[in-house]
């Protein structure tokens, strides 16, 4: 497929020049001002812009600026082409607004060729780059779904094994029930209703005992139900590979689903609080991606306890997520009890193959993925705190857009949320 390129210039006698280089190998599109070259960048996607910096109106800066504003348009590469730009100081402004070069008028044929071949050869490797790496994460991502499925279904299998055992007892309940109130109903009508003989059969089927038992079983059910429903529902959020753009994601809601995902790697070793700060502002962030950092380091800290207290513990260890809200970004803890990271390895848990388990039981990329989601992919933080022996506290910050930062303000910490 061609690439799409758009031409921005208000002389039409530069377009038509621009256009008749261009045509012959790519699909060129012509704007004559810089509020339509906004219009259409954001409706249709194009592989560059060439953009003339003096313009009538809105000058090829400031469209830049708007551009690198849009999530729609920022990652389209700008070139620059003006007389004007021989000013080494306008070159350098231009190349630090965001623009990827500048070409000079009046144009050669050859020079923009060229600039415009590397540029979507650059524009092209990004891309594949771009793939690759959600690639890799949505491989992690089942790589991680795949290690969890077994608890996964110990956790769905147990709640199915009790409503199937309440089933079969409200079953054999159901049939005692209408044989009593048939007999019941065929005395009655006979006209031989006999308050000892109904007090019999009450005991032979032991009613006081089913209405105490029927109702429990009932609800035993519908709880064994609502924590299927839930399992499944939180499996298919955590699944779903999510598109590529960011969007507004609820972090309290995300850490809660990956919670309930993850709790066959926790809950034999470990007691997960929840501490979420109540009115957080939705975070425009690839949820997803974040929801398998999330997991990757719930997961590890299950781990680490382990480690610490063993298989079979007398006592469980510990695991908090906290979440709270700064100035500008939400920040998410990830709490432990666990063995802590030993000093000496501490600047290189992000390094990517890096890792302390057994051959065979980490890729050592975990880590490194996380810190390529949440600071190069988000533009966020991720750190950590360790004591060695006492456990270790990982904190990721999400940037919020100023809308959304004075959305909510800090009322304090939020009360622990144990979860089940």
């Amino acid at each position: 497929m061609r690439a799409r390129i758009l031409v921005v210039d208000d002389t039409p006698d530069n377009l038509d020049l621009m256009e008749q280089i261009l045509e012959d190998d790519y699909d060129v599109t012509l704007a004559s001002s810089g509020p339509e070259c906004l219009e259409l960048a954001a409706r249709d996607p194009f592989d560059l812009i060439l953009l003339d910096v003096q313009m009538p109106g809105m000058d090829g800066y400031e469209v830049l600026r708007r551009l690198q504003a849009d999530e729609r348009t920022r990652e389209i590469p700008v070139i620059f082409v003006t007389a004007r730009f021989r000013d080494p100081d306008r070159i350098s402004t231009g190349l630090d607004l965001g623009a990827f070069d500048y070409i000079t008028k009046p144009v050669e044929d050859e020079i923009l060729l060229a600039k415009v071949r590397a540029v979507l050869r650059i524009r092209e490797a990004e891309r594949e780059k771009a793939r690759v790496e959600a690639q890799l994460r949505h491989v992690h991502k089942l790589e991680a779904i795949g290690r969890l499925a077994a608890g996964i279904a110990h956790e769905i299998n147990t709640p199915i094994q009790f409503i199937g055992d309440n089933l079969r007892f409200l079953e054999e309940s159901f049939g005692d029930l209408v044989g009593f109130a048939g007999a019941v109903a065929r005395a009655a009508r006979e006209g031989r209703l006999d308050a000892a003989e109904v007090a019999r059969r009450a005991d032979e089927i032991e009613l006081s005992y089913l209405e105490e038992e029927v109702p429990q079983s009932i609800r035993q059910s519908i709880d064994g139900v609502n924590r299927v429903a839930e399992i499944v529902k939180a499996m298919k959020r955590f699944g779903h590979p999510g598109g590529a753009s960011r969007e507004e994601v609820d972090i309290n809601e995300l850490v809660r689903t990956t919670a309930v995902v993850s709790r066959s790697e926790w809950k034999y070793v470990a007691d997960l609080e929840l501490e979420l700060h109540d009115g957080l502002p939705l975070v425009p962030c690839r949820g997803n991606d974040i929801s398998q950092v999330l997991l990757n380091l719930i997961v590890n800290a299950a781990h680490a306890i382990r480690d610490k207290i063993g298989e079979r513990p007398e006592t469980k260890g510990r695991i908090v997520l906290r979440t709270r809200l700064l100035d500008q970004a939400v920040e998410i803890e990830v709490e432990d009890s666990g063995c802590g990271i030993p000093e000496e390895i501490r600047d290189r848990v992000f390094d990517p193959f890096f890792t302390t388990k057994e051959v065979g039981k980490g890729t050592g990329q975990g880590l490194a993925l996380a810190h390529a989601i949440v600071v190069q992919q988000h533009g966020g933080e991720i750190g950590f705190d360790s004591v060695e022996g006492q456990g270790t506290r990982f904190r990721i910050r999400l940037p919020l857009e100023a809308a959304g930062a004075e959305a909510a303000t800090p009322e304090g910490e939020p009360a622990a949320e144990p979860v089940a």
